[in-house]
């Protein structure tokens, strides 16, 4: 029996250990700052001070408007410095851009501006303090086989776009003898080269090899001169905590969508087709990889399956593979776009023929078509060393129709799919294959490749599109508009390999399993053996482990009743998220400990808990309550504690549950407690929830205006609320105001 308890306890740990770990690393952190820091933001705040921060031209997802709300910037670094924003109080505004609507002064000075944007100028200046954010390596795109290190350019002809990249690499290395070639974003002429390097990212597949060079990236970040010392330090700290929780990796990704999504701009009659259309499906030849793939498991995959992930998250809508249950040949597609039974096809070659029968979109382009020998074939230079030739192709590729109109007499065997193209080359019944370079590598990469030869190139542009049935002429138009906002390159230049029928994939997953299973049966051993021998230690760690699971599981009963509290009202959700931040920032000026300071910013979402157990019909009445109704929503304090006070939960919620009605002077309710004997944070959470729900507009009443919400509630100083905490809120009016109009905006986003 202890075996088997011992067994469910270790897999208990083994599926627990890696939750644990991604709650707590998601925990919301408050900034560890020195004394100096907070002197700092505190003379800050209390002058009413301004950090501008200039974003130059750099529109991407780092700053950038969303265009149904022109008033509010968004991106990863305005969510950054919002976070700050949150904690500290510190106030930034953003210049210098004319797609800026709000205060866009010229003439801010130096000392009062920060910048965000490309850091790699800055990297020697020894008067900045730069704060890396996130960034792109520069590659080395090779078209000689014999370069595979940065020192074997030496003597090369090697193209940049930047000459300070060239420059930069003549000072790492200046032993290295590089022939500079400025090549032209728009042309792009890199066949003129031996070499390109840049941070973009180029087509691989264009390319014979590529490798990184570590020592040069690109980072886009905050630069903060020394004027700012300080700051850059507060910045840097809350960059560090974010990257070290995983938030600012949510960041990027949240912000990389809406950036997309911001650049997607559909018209009306778009938009209502999406609306009317939810589930769209396409089509695609099999096992074409690495774009599409049917795997051992029947699913489709690859840098297709990817890409329309990304169109249907976009668009808001189901993309659904539609699978004949046979091989898919290319003829099958066309039959099923023309009868409409699909709404589009992937992988299909642009040919004239085919740009009057559908509705093509680009995706990209190669001019790498390769032809792949047997051991004895011979090498290829050009179309004409093929006549006399047999080639085998696979059933409807544009390939054939442009080596049959070449009348050179070249046998065309046909076969269902590449891979049985290249079966028939291997076993000598067919002397080549010709195929994009991109799919020949994956194919042979799963195959016996040692049986091949790389027989040649042939120079014919080869463009792969989706092709739309001419049926869906507003989709084709939709499609077209959303390949402009994502990067098809960028999927094809992150080489998944995605095979249908990997073994490697298997070996791999059985080592897993086999690892889990000798991981379990080693814990299980040590428990046993822990168990016969310090059985005393082991109830004391049982009780910690116990401890532990219990506040795991008390977390998630507060998460669930925060939940079930905006159900009930969803505007106390909104109020609840704005109060936690109130709330944190009195008490850190308050000067209560850290740890003080975090519960109550956690249990503060709390403070009405019990109107759950209010009345909806009370709660949103339009009009003045009865007194009979007011004595109901008296009642949600002891509702609320009854409710929590069956949990062993803090005192600190508690205390913000049940006292938070009372009043500095003892006319609150629920027990009319006077000045100090009411718990300071009881006394915090009075200021916080009085000032949100003066500036909230309820069904029953209008919002007031920040200067009228600061007058009501230094009127009742010494009255309803606690006279230092009044104080407090007096002098830094402003943050409340910032945090109220920073999530006010998001609230109406999220509506």
């Amino acid at each position: 029996m202890k075996v088997i308890k011992y067994s469910i306890l270790a897999l208990i740990i083994m599926i627990l250990v890696p939750v644990i770990q991604i709650t707590n690393a998601h925990e919301s952190k408050i900034l560890e700052l020195t004394l100096e820091e907070k002197e700092w933001i505190n003379s800050w705040i209390s002058e009413n001070k301004v950090i501008y921060v200039d974003i130059g031209n750099n529109v991407s997802e780092a700053f950038f408007y969303d265009l149904m709300n022109k008033d509010q910037l968004y991106g990863i670094a305005t969510d950054i410095l919002k976070e700050i924003t949150l904690e500290t109080g510190l106030n930034f505004k953003y210049i210098g851009h004319e797609i800026l609507t709000i205060d866009n002064s010229e003439n801010v000075p130096d000392n009062e501006k920060i910048y965000f944007g490309d850091t790699t100028s800055y990297a020697t200046n020894l008067d900045t303090n730069i704060i890396g954010v996130y960034g792109d390596a520069y590659k080395c795109y090779v078209n000689d086989k014999s370069i595979k290190k940065i020192f074997d350019l030496d003597n090369k002809k090697v193209g940049f776009y930047e000459r300070s990249v060239f420059l930069n690499i003549k000072e790492k290395y200046p032993e290295l003898n590089i022939i500079p070639v400025y090549l032209s974003k728009e042309k792009k002429e890199e066949n003129s080269v031996v070499a390109v390097i840049t941070n973009e990212r180029l087509n691989e597949y264009l390319f014979i090899n590529t490798f990184d060079l570590p020592n040069f990236i690109t980072k886009k970040g905050f630069i903060v001169n020394d004027d700012f010392q300080i700051l850059a330090g507060i910045i840097s700290k809350k960059v560090s905590q974010l990257i070290d929780n995983g938030i600012l990796d949510e960041i990027k990704l949240s912000n990389r969508e809406k950036y997309l999504k911001n650049g997607l701009k559909l018209s009306v009659i778009e938009k209502q087709w999406l609306l009317e259309n939810k589930e769209i499906k396409f089509s695609a030849t099999k096992n074409y990889p690495p774009f599409d793939i049917i795997n051992s498991n029947g699913d489709y995959v690859g840098i297709n399956k990817e890409y329309l992930d990304k169109v249907g998250s976009l668009l808001g809508v189901n993309i659904e593979f539609v699978d004949l249950n046979s091989i898919n040949t290319i003829n099958e597609v066309f039959n099923q776009l023309e009868a409409g039974d699909v709404h589009f096809a992937t992988s299909i070659t642009y040919t004239d023929e085919r740009a009057e029968e559908f509705k093509l979109i680009e995706l990209f382009k190669t001019n790498r078509i390769t032809v792949i020998g047997n051991q004895n074939s011979k090498y290829v230079n050009k179309e004409f060393d093929l006549r006399n030739k047999t080639v085998a192709l696979q059933k409807g590729t544009w390939i054939i129709e442009y080596l049959t109109d070449m009348n050179m007499n070249i046998n065309i065997v046909e076969t269902d799919s590449v891979e049985s193209a290249l079966r028939l080359v291997s076993n000598n019944k067919a002397d080549y294959t010709v195929e994009k370079l991109v799919i020949l590598n994956e194919l042979l990469f799963e195959m016996d490749s040692t049986k091949y030869r790389l027989a040649g190139e042939l120079d014919i542009e080869d463009t792969q599109c989706i092709a739309v049935s001419k049926k869906y002429p507003i989709l084709a138009n939709i499609l077209k508009k959303v390949n402009e906002v994502i990067d098809y390159d960028q999927l094809i230049s992150q080489k998944h390999v995605i095979s249908a029928r990997s073994k490697t994939a298997e070996i791999i997953t059985l080592i897993v399993t086999l690892a889990l299973i000798l991981i379990t049966l080693s814990i299980v051993l040590i428990c046993v053996a822990k168990s016969i021998t310090i059985s005393v230690k082991r109830q004391k760690e049982d009780l910690g482990i116990k401890k532990k699971e219990y506040e795991n599981m008390l977390f998630s009963i507060v998460d669930t009743l925060e939940e079930a509290s905006m159900w009930n009202d969803s505007e106390t959700g909104t109020h609840n998220k704005r109060v936690c931040y109130y709330c944190g920032f009195l008490a850190r000026k308050y000067g209560l400990s850290d740890e003080m300071v975090m519960d109550i910013k956690k249990y503060a979402s709390l403070h009405d808990i019990g109107k759950i157990g209010i009345k909806a019909q009370i709660l949103k009445k339009p009009g003045k309550l009865t007194n009979i109704e007011f004595e109901e929503i008296k009642k949600h304090v002891s509702v609320g504690y009854n409710l929590i006070g069956r949990l062993s939960i803090s005192d600190v919620a508690k205390n913000i549950i049940y006292y938070h009605h009372e009043n500095y002077d003892g006319t609150g309710y629920a027990n009319k407690l006077v000045g100090d004997d009411i718990p300071i944070e009881a006394r915090i959470m009075s200021i916080a929830d009085v000032y949100d729900a003066l500036r909230t507009k309820r069904v029953y009443k209008k919002g007031f205006s920040h200067e009228e919400a600061v007058e009501i509630i230094i009127g009742e100083k010494g009255k309803k609320f606690d006279p230092t905490l009044v104080e407090i809120f007096e002098t830094n009016n402003q943050v409340f105001e910032l945090i109220f109009e920073l999530n006010a905006l998001d609230d109406e986003r999220m509506i």
